[in-house]
């Protein structure tokens, strides 16, 4: 992923998701993938989110 652009401070995390059913490509495996999350580090930010 490309770095984060901005102004504003940005809070990182990166999920490993895992789906118990198999794998189509690989039936013995569980499905799995990870995905980035990318969230507000100020409360300012995290209100204004809110609504």
């Amino acid at each position: 992923m490309p770095e984060l652009t901005g102004h504003h401070a940005v809070g990182t995390a990166e999920l490993h998701l895992i789906d118990r059913r198999p794998d189509p490509w690989q039936p013995a495996r569980d499905r799995e993938v990870m995905a980035p999350s990318h969230t507000p580090r100020t409360a300012r930010a995290a209100h204004a989110r809110r609504g």
